[in-house]
């Protein structure tokens, strides 16, 4: 289910939406230029001053260990179970995908990303317009930092994989801007671990996914603007904890939770402005236990199957929570 959620908002909070958009871009595509750069040869060259040769990408199992301007002319597909199809181990790379696809074997044993960025790979550029990733472990995986995924409207869909759609795992300063589409995955639509400075920026839709929609686990310091999360077989939107922190509503108790052993760090200060929450089987959004500083602003949510809000602090001073629509949430003070 594919539908616009800025249709469904208030004129005022789409008016905000889109100011944002702008004062946003305004200061993170100098980032991103900067990161459309490359050092070669000692030097830094800008795109816009140097043609830099395409270095084409013909097959599945390519890793990219040189910085370059590479190129997927057409869409390939891999037989294997465990080797990315594309892996960046260098700094400084810039790869694009648009009108091309990458297809994995499928089936739940399939570990191999289809495009895995990592921690060694900081200042890389994804081009993606109209590309699917589809039938690999997790579909994208960022390990990285400086990071940009750029597209059109209809940028990247990522869907069919076993795992995540998109993982970010101890990544930082990474820039969405363009449509996504994270649908029929195995785990979550996109999940974020031990992750700091994400900025999510035009509509993406993470639908029917096997986990949550959106997850954030250890994970601070992270914007989501316009994010529609539907019919997920988890929490639309989850901010909590892997390992030492259940998550079972105790329902007599307000939404608290019951604590265990372990010490994951907290997801604090992660902002969600504006989006929809719609037929999870979980929460529409939740935040848990210990998971305190975020804020939650322009947030619709209706008929999921629990609450379509719930804060495990069991009260609404450790998170902000305004101008939402809810009909069911846990505390009641939640707005």
């Amino acid at each position: 289910m594919q539908s616009s959620n800025t249709n469904r908002l208030p004129l005022s909070i789409r008016n905000l939406s889109t100011q944002l958009h702008l004062i946003i871009r305004q200061r993170i595509y100098p980032l991103v230029l900067m990161a459309l750069m490359l050092m070669v040869s000692g030097r830094w060259f800008s795109l816009e001053a140097q043609q830099f040769q395409k270095i084409p990408i013909t097959q599945c199992g390519t890793v990219i260990s040189s910085p370059g301007f590479y190129i997927l002319s057409q869409s390939i597909k891999s037989a294997s179970l465990t080797v990315d199809c594309i892996q960046v181990s260098s700094p400084g790379v810039i790869l694009g995908l648009s009108g091309s696809n990458l297809y994995g074997p499928g089936g739940n044993g399939v570990t191999a990303a289809g495009i895995r960025i990592l921690s060694s790979a900081s200042g890389v550029v994804l081009d993606v317009d109209g590309t699917t990733i589809r039938g690999f472990g997790a579909g994208v995986v960022v390990e990285g930092s400086g990071v940009a995924i750029l597209g059109g409207q209809n940028a990247l869909t990522v869907t069919g994989n076993s795992a995540q759609g998109i993982l970010l795992s101890n990544a930082s300063s990474v820039v969405f801007d363009g449509g996504l589409n994270s649908r029929s995955n195995g785990g979550a639509g996109v999940e974020l671990s031990q992750t700091a400075g994400v900025t999510m920026l035009g509509t993406a839709f993470l639908e029917s996914n096997q986990g949550h929609g959106l997850w954030l686990h250890s994970s601070s310091g992270n914007q989501f603007i316009d994010v529609e999360v539907d019919q997920n077989k988890m929490s639309g939107i989850y901010v909590g904890e892997s390992g030492g922190i259940q998550s079972s509503v105790d329902e007599g108790d307000q939404g608290n939770r019951v604590t265990t052993s372990g010490a994951a760090a907290p997801s604090q200060h992660n902002v969600f402005l504006v989006g929809g929450s719609i037929l999870n089987t979980g929460a529409g959004i939740e935040i848990g236990l210990g998971d305190t500083m975020n804020v939650v602003f322009g947030i619709e949510a209706q008929s999921n199957t629990t609450y379509d809000a719930i804060d495990g602090n069991g009260d609404c001073t450790h998170n902000t929570w305004t101008q939402n629509t809810f009909t069911t949430t846990n505390p009641t003070c939640i707005q």
